[in-house]
């Protein structure tokens, strides 16, 4: 039987389409989606002649229950495939109870969504058998995206479910770039990226679809050497805090400071040799592992090898953790160089800092008693570090004392804003840590010079343009790497890692200690699934629009899912937890494909039984 005579699909975009009536007796299935009714538990309804209640379902417009259909909660189907039958499901019957191999049980509804109806005709002729297709479909489609720590919507539209088109794979076959081994002695893999620091890139990101994936940092870390060693790149900025990043600065670029160098060793090995073991917070395997610490160490050698202190290649943090420990580097740089100022910090940052062992509770104050907090103190201090800069700046050597203690002063500034909206908006508080980071990178970028150039480290999540993804369509969410674009433009590139299976360092909730973990097969209708599907273990993809076959690009467009892993990994809730859609062409530049990964060598498996809120920012699993 042809696709065209069992159904006919109906618009299904805008809530201002109607329903069509269903007539007495005629055989007809209607699916439909909509907003929930009473809270009540999302459900799959097939509509045939008569409701449950002996009324017709009318309805008026989509996002409405129609009328007689009370206590329905229904969901949408963009496209059934051509074997699809009617799914024989009540009207009280549960996401958790279809038995979906795809959709866990734990699947809850988003709170506002699109709608659509499909009307299927003589359906009594479509063999039965097929009806558990049509409900895995319905799971998929409809699932949550990732939780990675804020994905909740789905897509405006919801890209066809199917296997890979044979054409797509073969055409990637046809254009990718196999490779053996990330560190082969002629250095094959990196040179694959060669053009990606040629001519006048000004940022190239390098990102990663967990943070606890070794072969996603050796990847990085061996381009990242290849971009210093032949494009002159001189900055490697990271997903880290800035106070335990500049410390390992410290140490890669043989410099003197306020306090001591750090590096990614074991605590008792950097201990023993006067130096600080850096990242000592939760996860502490995202940055001390031995993937991280290689290349701290080669950075180190290659400093002292090449050049002078000022033209070092430098180590940065750009994120937005380090509340108490950046208010406390402020006063001790400030002690060294105007003990006058450093009272003033004390006093300024003195209320700031009673909230530093319990800092989330300090959005919640002002969340449920209109608390204003103490946001004009933190400017003011940073105000007056500003005016001071020349004064300052020529205490220690090239400033670089000074920057530190600047930036360390507007992360305090950022951070406190950020505790203040982070219950109030959960999209404003992602945008304000990425603002933040792009803002640093910035900074970072104009201290080094004009002729600066850097890499950046972060997860596939922020190094992607948030514009291809849903992030951008439905959150109103941009990230470093859109920020990036819109600014530089073709001078900023962003290369993926990603895989299809294997194991990753992840804990089972927040402050957990490290587990080894199983990463699912990638689900089907995913990129992941499409790049497995070449038979290829490992290849670079280039993904530029002159560099990557127009066939191939064009076959890439259509939106696919995509998986995040962050810092906590949730298997049982995989496809809620862990997938977004994306466009991968608009998305990243590059791809770096690894058929199946295995877990990052952490230094450390035990993590820190600090209070989580001890002055850190409660950050997203990303």
């Amino acid at each position: 039987m042809q696709l065209s005579t069992i159904f006919t699909v109906m618009t299904a975009i805008t809530a201002a389409s109607a329903y069509t009536k269903p007539k007495a007796n005629d055989n007809s299935v209607y699916i439909t989606h909509g907003q929930s009714v009473g809270g009540g538990p999302k459900t799959f309804v097939a509509l045939s002649g008569k409701t449950s209640n002996s009324s017709y379902c009318t309805g008026t417009n989509f996002g409405k229950i129609p009328s007689g259909c009370n206590n329905l909660n229904t969901v949408f189907l963009s496209r059934l495939p051509a074997n699809f039958s009617s799914p024989k499901v009540s009207n009280q019957t549960s996401t958790a109870d279809l038995n979906s191999p795809n959709t866990p049980s734990t699947a809850t509804s988003p709170t506002s969504q699109r709608a659509g109806c499909i009307q299927l005709r003589n359906m009594h002729k479509v063999k039965r058998r097929m009806s558990e297709i049509a409900v895995q479909h319905l799971s998929r489609t409809h699932s949550h995206d990732r939780d990675h720590s804020h994905d909740h919507n789905p897509p405006t539209t919801t890209p066809q479910d199917h296997e890979p088109q044979p054409s797509t794979t073969d055409l990637l076959r046809a254009n990718v770039t196999p490779f053996h081994s990330i560190s082969d002695a002629g250095d094959t893999f990196a040179r694959s990226f060669d053009s990606f620091g040629a001519g006048n890139t000004k940022i190239l990101m390098i990102g990663d679809a967990s943070h606890g994936t070794s072969e996603f940092y050796a990847a990085r870390a061996q381009i990242t050497r290849y971009m210093i060693q032949h494009h002159g790149f001189n900055i490697v900025a990271v997903e880290a805090d800035w106070p335990d990043a500049d410390a390992v600065d410290r140490y890669v670029r043989h410099r003197g400071g306020v306090g001591p160098p750090a590096s990614v060793e074991p605590e008792g090995v950097a201990r023993k040799a006067g130096r600080e073991p850096a990242f000592m917070r939760f996860p502490t395997w995202m940055w001390r592992n031995v993937e991280v610490q290689e290349f701290v160490e080669w950075l180190r050698d290659w400093n002292k090898s090449h050049g002078a202190k000022k033209d070092a290649v430098g180590f940065y943090g750009l994120d937005l953790y380090s509340l108490r420990t950046s208010m406390q580097a402020v006063i001790e740089y400030l002690d060294h160089v105007d003990k006058g100022m450093a009272d003033t910090a004390r006093e300024r940052y003195r209320k700031l800092i009673t909230w530093a062992q319990d800092p989330h509770e300090y959005g919640l104050e002002a969340l449920v008693s209109g608390f204003k907090g103490y946001e004009d103190d933190a400017v003011r201090m940073l105000k007056e570090l500003l005016d001071k800069r020349l004064e300052y700046s020529s205490v220690t050597w090239d400033g670089i004392e000074y920057h530190g203690c600047e930036q360390n002063a507007i992360l305090v500034k950022d951070a406190e804003h950020y505790y203040r909206e982070m219950y109030y908006a959960h999209n404003e508080s992602w945008n304000l840590r990425d603002r933040h980071m792009f803002e640093t990178l910035l900074r970072v970028l104009k201290h080094r010079g004009h002729k600066s150039k850097a890499i950046v480290w972060a997860h596939n999540s922020h190094i992607g343009d948030a514009r291809a993804t849903s992030m951008g369509w439905l959150r109103g969410e941009f990230n470093v790497g859109q920020l990036c674009k819109a600014m530089f433009g073709d001078r900023a590139l962003s290369i993926g890692c990603s895989t299809y299976t294997g194991t990753v360092a992840a804990a089972m909730r927040w402050g957990a200690d490290m587990s080894v973990m199983h990463v699912k097969p990638a689900l089907p209708n995913s990129y992941e699934h499409l790049m497995h599907a070449t038979g290829i273990k490992n290849f670079v993809l280039d993904l530029r629009h002159r560099h990557c076959d127009k066939e191939l690009r064009k076959a890439l467009m259509e939106k696919r899912l995509e998986r995040f892993i962050g810092v906590i990994y949730a298997p049982e809730t995989e496809r809620q937890s862990h997938y977004s859609f994306a466009v991968l062409p608009e998305q990243l530049d590059g791809l770096v494909w690894f058929e199946e990964t295995r877990y990052v060598g952490a230094l450390e498996v035990h993590q820190p039984r600090t209070p989580l809120e001890f002055g850190e920012t409660w950050p997203f699993g990303v």
